[in-house]
């Protein structure tokens, strides 16, 4: 009932659908149900091992070696969350993508052909069309249910990785997006502290896209135009801002306290714009100390994304030397990489990739990707 309560101080704009009110969070008893099978559904949740066919990677993180070259026990300790007797076994998560940032290949049936949350919402009639906002209420409130959590936790899960988009913390109308999912999001975070769970935020979408032809990023772009456009890049290092100012508010409320552990700038931005100005590399140089003043090491985890090229060279060795120049700024900073198997296979020359093998790999099978990190 005091989530039910809180979720009323949530701001939101949008018309809520009267036909959806949200469900007071009682738990569910545990699934006896073994492991799903293939092709089974589980309540709208992706999950896979890390790297699977979604293209999102599980994480997975062991205790910290004890050496210096590594991370340490402290920065370690802070994906644990307040209870530290979690940092006494290994922990991993799951991607709980499709939910707050729509995506077409994870939800194919309910959007019908649309390739992106703005097109359906487009085809809909728009942001503040009933029908838009009934749809997405309606998928809000019944993506990710207090079952799916208790069947999760009992296979071991202990973190989830929750994509937003900008639109969550800087919302206009005329981008648009419908607005309501941040209630959403505090009754998840509410549900996973009854559990004794534990966040990582990601900010899978920034205004005018990070990423080329990416449906994942709310509107599918032939450019990145986050890059491109300055009034939009601003923006996103203000949506970032408002990003860690709403972990904060999160963490003072004692239904949702110690439940988010890290925070992730940006998912996967185009590696073509590493080296510009604006690119990535000054985003990251810029952000990270910005974002320590709002939101301390002690207080969450900073991830960054790399791919491409820099993945497993230049990017391990940038962080690695900011580590050490900025010690301060850059401790709790954890090197995100998404090793992805469901699209083509990249582990060793000549290799020919199958989909019936290949998809389907843990980390163990990767080496020559991990050993620079």
């Amino acid at each position: 009932a005091g989530v039910e309560e809180a979720l009323s101080t949530v701001t939101s704009t949008s018309t809520a659908p009267p036909s959806a009110p949200l469900p007071p969070p009682t738990r569910a008893p545990l699934s006896t149900a073994g492991p799903p099978q293939a092709g089974q559904a589980t309540g709208g949740l992706g999950v896979g091992a890390a790297g699977g066919g979604g293209g999102e990677g599980a994480m997975w993180l062991p205790p910290p070696p004890p050496t210096t070259k590594h991370i340490t026990k402290l920065e370690a300790e802070i994906l644990c969350g307040p209870d530290k007797e979690n940092c006494k076994a290994h922990f991993a998560g799951v991607n709980l993508d499709g939910w707050l940032v729509l995506q077409a290949d994870l939800l194919p049936g309910m959007m019908d052909g649309a390739d992106d949350e703005w097109t359906f919402i487009h085809r809909l009639g728009g942001p503040s069309a009933q029908k838009a906002v009934n749809a997405m209420h309606e998928h809000w409130g019944s993506f990710v249910t207090e079952d799916d959590l208790d069947r999760l936790q009992k296979f071991g899960i202990t973190h989830c990785r929750i994509p937003i988009g900008y639109w969550l913390l800087d919302y206009d109308v005329a981008d648009g997006y419908v607005d309501g999912g941040e209630r959403y999001l505090f009754r998840l975070l509410a549900w996973l502290k009854q559990r004794n769970m534990q966040a990582v935020l990601d900010l899978h979408a920034l205004p005018g896209a990070q990423a080329v032809n990416a449906p994942s990023v709310g509107r599918t772009s032939s450019s990145a135009q986050f890059f491109l456009n300055a009034a939009l890049h601003e923006r996103g290092r203000r949506a970032m801002e408002k990003f860690a100012e709403l972990i904060l508010e999160m963490d003072r409320n004692g239904l949702t306290s110690d439940v988010i552990v890290g925070m992730e700038l940006v998912n996967e931005p185009d590696w073509d714009y590493w080296d510009t100005s604006p690119g990535i590399r000054e985003l990251y140089e810029d952000m990270v100390p910005k974002l320590r003043k709002l939101l301390p090491k002690e207080q969450g985890a900073i991830f960054l994304s790399f791919a491409g090229p820099a993945m497993r060279s230049e990017g391990v060795e940038w962080l690695e030397a900011m580590r050490q120049e900025h010690p301060d700024d850059f401790a709790a900073v954890f090197y995100d990489a998404h090793v992805s198997h469901g699209y083509g296979d990249n582990d060793a020359p000549g290799r020919v990739w199958r989909r019936e093998v290949d998809s389907c790999k843990t980390c163990c099978r990767d080496p020559p990707l991990l050993q620079p990190l």
